[in-house]
């Protein structure tokens, strides 16, 4: 880390301004933003991240200074997984996510608000004079109260600029496919169009408390004076926007951390919604332990094995949902290797209905905890519920992909895996075995699918997505 003014230059002479980071913390949201960060700090910024103390080991690894979360905001992706527990289970799409955070409104969007100007405060006393950027994870509303007019910081005259990292499948209502939300097929022609506005007006409709409540929340608890609308300009009359967008627009500059090919092709996308390019794989840790058979990944080609990697995340913990069952889908093959992660440490299969315990078949091997791109880059197939990490860890190491899903923005994913030619999208929430066989046969059967997952490799390799960033950071430094 960058111990002198010296290190912390720009090319011109001139002090290169704080980073500010904040994201939700949940580990499939940590894990690209603190990439970002240590890349950051290699080129010499000063990074400093709002986090949970849960999480402070990982940002200080990655080179960053730790500034502690506060409030009901310290909690985990582990904590948020049980609390919204109920919600997995009984409610579709993003339906849960925001029920989740309509019922905690009045606590977390103070206490999100509070966590950055108390860190904005705290980067004042460090250096007054020194300028400040905010790298903003979409998912995470903080600068958002701050951006409707609420009161700054002490020592602030202006909000610093905001670079907007969104890690999720874009969240913009367009004309072309409505809400994000509804996973609507993208349709540009003057009937699709109108089709659109009408399910957008009626989602929001279906939403109505769910958005009145948080605007409430942001004037009474949080003084942000400007209505949310006011974010959208003229095309909040063209069409009724989604209860995430917001997190998307605010910001001065938004990176989609993609390709162009994993989205659809609006034609009213904000001028200043950008691509930022799929992030590039990672090496292991350096500490990081192998499991004894690890040999078997290395020798499985050799003996004309595929090699089946499956995953469900780290939010969806519950195994039945996708593992056990594909588990249970490839047992008696003998061209497979499959190895399937858990996703928490400690985790382990969960009990048969009967109270004995789910066997691991003889072609199979279960991990708790272990990153991905360690797996992938031996992978002939990627099984998973379709999280937007895995989507991009499937483009770094060229690896077509099996989704499935049906809660938070798995549908959303799995749609742009299915559009962009890589994957296919079995459009179950909890996949029966005779589903994960025909998909993974045809992947396997279909060379067009590996094809095209090399292809956008390549092009994820061209875009060089730090230089996209640090580009953006100094043209919001000026």
């Amino acid at each position: 880390m960058p111990q002198d003014t010296n290190e912390t230059k720009a090319k011109g002479g001139r002090e290169n301004p704080f980073v500010l980071m904040c994201c939700t913390p949940i580990d499939g949201h940590m894990f690209p933003l603190l990439q970002i960060a240590e890349d950051l700090v290699g080129r010499g910024w000063e990074v400093h991240c709002m986090s949970t103390q849960a999480h402070r080991e990982w940002v200080e690894r990655a080179g960053a200074k730790f500034v502690p979360d506060i409030g009901i905001f310290q909690l985990t992706g582990h904590d948020l997984s049980a609390k919204s527990a109920e919600h997995f289970v009984t409610d579709p799409a993003l339906e849960q996510m925001q029920n989740l955070f309509g019922e905690n409104l009045k606590d977390y969007m103070p206490a999100i608000t509070e966590s950055l100007r108390s860190a904005l405060s705290h980067l004042r006393g460090l250096d007054a004079d020194r300028e400040v950027v905010i790298v903003n994870e979409t998912f995470h509303f903080g600068a958002l109260a701050l951006k409707l007019g609420a009161k700054l910081p002490e020592g602030y005259d202006r909000l610093p600029k905001t670079l907007g990292i969104s890690i999720l499948p874009l969240f913009w209502t367009s004309i072309d496919a409505g809400p994000t939300s509804l996973t609507r097929p993208f349709d540009s022609s003057p009937e699709g169009r109108e089709a659109h506005k009408e399910a957008a007006a009626e989602w929001y409709n279906t939403w109505k408390s769910v958005h009145d409540r948080r605007a409430e929340v942001l004037r009474a608890n949080c003084g942000a004076p400007l209505p949310l609308d006011s974010l959208f300009g003229d095309h909040a009359n063209l069409i009724a926007h989604d209860y995430l967008d917001p997190g998307v627009v605010c910001h001065d500059t938004t990176l989609q951390m993609c390709i162009p090919a994993l989205e659809l092709p609006f034609t009213d996308l904000p001028p200043h919604i950008k691509f930022g390019g799929t992030l590039p794989t990672r090496p292991g840790p350096k500490d990081l332990e192998y499991p004894a058979w690890w040999k078997d990944v290395f020798t499985a080609r050799d003996q004309n094995k595929k090699v089946i990697m499956i995953a469900q995340g780290t939010l969806q913990l519950d195994a039945t949902i996708l593992i056990v069952t594909a588990l249970r889908a490839l047992a008696t093959r003998s061209d497979l290797l499959v190895v399937a992660l858990l996703g928490k440490r400690g985790a382990t299969l969960p009990l048969r209905s009967d109270g004995s315990e789910e066997p691991v078949p003889p072609n199979a091997r279960v991990l708790d905890y272990f990153p991905y791109d360690m797996v992938l880059r031996h992978a002939d197939v990627f099984l998973a519920i379709a999280g937007y990490g895995a989507l991009q860890h499937a483009v770094a190491n060229g690896v077509p992909m099996v989704l499935g899903g049906d809660t938070e923005d798995k549908p959303q994913v799995a749609l742009r895996g299915e559009q962009a030619g890589f994957a296919v999208n079995l459009r179950m929430g909890r996949p029966t075995e005779e589903a994960i066989s025909e998909g993974l046969d045809r992947v396997l059967r279909e060379p067009a699918y590996k094809k095209r997952a090399m292809e956008l490799k390549k092009q994820a390799e061209d875009f060089q997505p730090f230089d996209v960033i640090e580009r953006e950071l100094k043209a919001l430094s000026e």
